[in-house]
């Protein structure tokens, strides 16, 4: 009888250890919970597994089981470090909140279809009640503020600019809305001038080696003759004259019709001797600063009694040419530029009557 009592009492016990909740750190487990872990200075550590990628199936040795979690490592294939889980066929990992803008960016166009239009909606009711923010309804644009706690959508007014065109300068003045009021009147001392001609001047290289650039001009002359030009169709050169007839010119003639030699040689005691295509020679004696711009000076039209040159170098060849000798360039004590030739009779420099040419070409 003894031994009865005995053995149900162990019966007892052993029914009560198999179906009690497990208490680690606590002697009062929730009834809820399976295992309950309480500690105030050591955590749950769940076991560290080199994942190969979502689709391993063979690091876990005794196979993977539904819901079996670890914590992966080290970044193989399409594994990331951080915690997974196994669902069906593949790890799946635990989203933390600094990887939810990557989730969102990278299936963006999955999301905002979901549900139909439901999450579309939804984005485009937070941007429409979200402060400083622009938005755009049929044909006006809105602007969201925040007035007294409540979101105001305030229509955006349209903005008056204007751009005038300055024909004494070739330049464009463009004016903002706070130089032009509502009724369009104009504060000219407000206007930002844009210079497009010196532009297209300083920039002209890099204009014209763009290859769109180079594409338009060559569209536009195709097709068009002026006369004069000259144009090579890929097997010979030809020209139109005034009347409208093509001739065929060759390389030799292109080149003996346009080709000029011309030199500039400066000599040893300051001044320069200038060649001319027909071997005329021109002593130059011209300051430092003039000789600095010389080409730019020679290039530019001038007016001397009353006759026009298209360029200094032009009344230069003339000056030489019509006395036939030796010619230079000076300066008087007023800064006047003069031109000298050299007088056989006198054995000296005299000076030709050109003052209207001295005021041109002074400093």
């Amino acid at each position: 009888m003894k031994k009865r009592v005995l053995s149900v009492a162990a019966l007892l016990v052993g029914s009560f250890a198999v179906n009690a909740q497990v208490g680690i750190g606590t002697n009062k487990p929730n009834k809820s919970a399976e295992l309950l872990i309480e500690s105030s200075n050591r955590g749950l550590l769940i076991p560290n597994v080199a994942l190969v990628d979502t689709k391993d199936k063979t690091t876990i040795t005794n196979g993977n089981v539904e819901s079996l979690m670890v914590f992966a490592t080290k970044k193989q294939g399409d594994i990331t470090p951080g915690y997974y889980y196994w669902n069906i066929d593949r790890w799946v990992r635990l989203t933390g909140d600094k990887d939810i803008p990557a989730i969102v960016v990278n299936n963006f166009q999955e999301i905002v279809n979901m549900e139909g239009d439901k999450v579309q909606n939804i984005i485009k009711n937070i941007v429409r009640n979200t402060e400083g923010n622009v938005i755009y309804e049929g044909d006006k644009f809105y602007h969201i503020t925040n007035k007294d706690g409540k979101i105001v959508k305030q229509e955006i007014s349209d903005k008056i600019t204007v751009i005038e065109y300055d024909e004494a300068t070739g330049d464009y003045i463009y004016y903002n809305e706070n130089a032009v009021d509502r009724s369009g009147n104009i504060d000219k001392t407000k206007g930002v001038r844009i210079q497009v001609k010196q532009t297209v001047i300083n920039k002209f290289k890099d204009i014209i080696n763009d290859h769109t650039v180079q594409q338009h001009i060559n569209n536009y002359l195709e097709g068009t003759y002026v006369g004069g030009n000259v144009y090579y169709d890929g097997s010979k050169f030809t020209y139109v004259t005034k009347e409208g007839d093509t001739k065929e010119i060759t390389i030799k003639d292109i080149v003996q019709a346009n080709e000029t030699v011309t030199t500039l040689v400066k000599n040893g005691d300051g001044t320069y001797t200038y060649t001319n295509e027909e071997g005329i020679k021109t002593i130059i004696d011209i300051p430092s600063e003039f000789i600095e711009h010389f080409e730019k000076i020679v290039e530019q039209p001038v007016t001397v009694d009353g006759r026009i040159f298209k360029t200094v170098n032009d009344y230069i060849k003339y000056v030489t040419e019509s006395r036939g000798g030796f010619t230079k360039i000076i300066y008087n004590k007023e800064g006047d530029a003069i031109f000298q030739e050299w007088n056989d009779i006198k054995n000296e420099w005299v000076n030709i009557d050109n003052s209207k040419f001295s005021r041109s070409c002074k400093r």
